[in-house]
C-alpha cells in the first residue's frame, strides 16, 4: 500500500482535519487492524465517532479497513454510517485505497453505497487526490482489470489526466499491463492521448516496452478452442486498439505505427484483418474514382 503515500503525495501542504488523540478512535482502527468483528461492534454499538480521522495520513476507519481488505468490515462500518467521500491528508478516498489494494469487492461496497446515497453524498468515483489521479489512475496502475471494469460502469471518466497529464491508459502502459490497457481500451480509452512531455500512449508502449503492441494485439484475438487445428475453430477480432484516436480517425494509430518506424506490426493478424476490412469498405469507392480518371485520361 506504500503506493498511497509515496513521493508525489508530498507535494500539498494541506492539513489533517483531526489529528488530535482519540481513545475510540485507537481503538476502532484496531480493531480493523486486527480484523475483529466483536471488538469493531462493541466498540460502535458504545457510539463511537466512527468518521474521525486519526494518524500520521489521517485516515478514517474505512480507509483502514478497505486498506486491509476487510470486507465484512469494511460492510459493518458504511451500515453503521462511515462516509464514502472522505480524505485523508493527501486528498486519497477509500476508493483510492480499494483501487491500490486491487480490492473488487470492496470496490463494490463502497460504490454501491455511494449509489444507493447518490442523493445526499458527493460521489468520489471521479475525486481527484493531491496527484490529481483518480481512483482509475490507481486501478490501472495496479493492473487490477476487475477494478477497472466496476469503475468504468460506476461512471469513470476513462481519459481524465492527472496532475503529469497522464491518463489511466498512461499508468497501464507503463506498468506494462496489457490485460489493463485492454480494459481501459475497451471503455473508450485513447491510444493516442498524449501527457505533458507529449508521449502518447502509443508511442511510449513502442519505445519502452519490447513486444508491448504485440501482446496487446494477441489478446485481441480470441479463440472459442486452445486448439488451433480444430475444425470448428472460430476466431474473434477486437480492433479496439486499431481505431483507438482523439480525432475518430480509424488510420490515425495504424499510421503513427508506421511513424514510429513499427512497420512491422502491420504484418500481424490483427492489422491484416482490420486493413482487410477496410479495403472491402472502399474498394468500390477506389475503382470508381480510378474508372474515372482512366476515361479523363484516355478523353482528353
Amino acid at each position: 500500500m506504500s503506493s498511497l503515500h509515496n513521493k508525489h503525495s508530498l507535494d500539498g501542504s494541506s492539513t489533517p482535519p483531526n489529528m488530535s488523540f482519540n481513545p475510540d478512535i485507537q481503538k476502532l482502527m484496531m480493531a480493523v487492524e486486527i480484523k475483529s468483528m466483536n471488538n469493531l461492534m462493541t466498540i460502535l454499538k458504545a457510539g463511537a465517532k466512527i468518521n474521525e480521522h486519526e494518524g500520521s495520513f489521517s485516515e478514517t476507519t474505512l480507509h483502514k479497513a478497505v486498506m486491509n481488505c476487510w470486507e465484512e468490515g469494511v460492510h459493518t462500518l458504511l451500515n453503521y454510517g462511515a462516509k464514502v467521500f472522505t480524505k485523508n491528508q493527501f486528498g486519497q478516498t477509500p476508493l483510492h485505497y480499494a483501487a491500490c489494494a486491487k480490492s473488487m469487492k470492496c470496490t463494490r461496497l463502497l460504490l454501491q453505497h455511494e449509489q444507493a446515497h447518490a442523493n445526499a453524498t458527493k460521489m468520489s468515483v471521479n475525486h481527484k487526490d493531491m496527484r490529481g489521479r483518480t481512483a482509475l489512475h490507481d486501478a490501472a496502475e495496479q493492473s487490477s482489470v476487475d477494478v477497472i471494469k466496476l469503475l468504468l460502469k460506476a461512471g469513470a471518466i476513462v481519459d481524465d489526466k492527472d496532475k503529469d497529464e497522464e491518463t489511466p491508459l498512461h499508468k497501464a502502459a507503463k506498468s506494462c499491463a496489457v490485460p489493463a490497457m485492454l480494459a481501459l481500451l475497451n471503455g473508450g480509452a485513447n491510444l493516442t492521448a498524449r501527457d505533458a512531455a507529449g508521449d502518447s500512449v502509443l508511442s511510449y508502449t513502442l519505445r519502452h516496452i519490447p513486444g508491448g503492441m504485440e501482446a496487446l494485439f494477441d489478446s485481441c484475438l480470441v479463440t472459442n478452442t486452445r486448439n488451433c487445428n480444430a475444425k470448428t475453430l472460430e476466431v474473434k477480432f477486437n480492433f479496439i486498439p486499431c481505431i483507438s484516436s482523439h480525432d475518430n480517425n480509424q488510420m490515425r494509430c495504424l499510421w503513427n505505427i508506421v511513424e514510429f518506424g513499427h512497420a512491422k506490426l502491420l504484418k500481424h493478424p490483427l492489422c491484416e484483418t482490420f486493413l482487410l476490412v477496410k479495403w472491402f469498405k472502399v474498394k468500390k469507392f477506389f475503382y470508381i474514382q480510378f474508372m474515372y480518371y482512366f476515361l479523363y485520361a484516355i478523353l482528353t
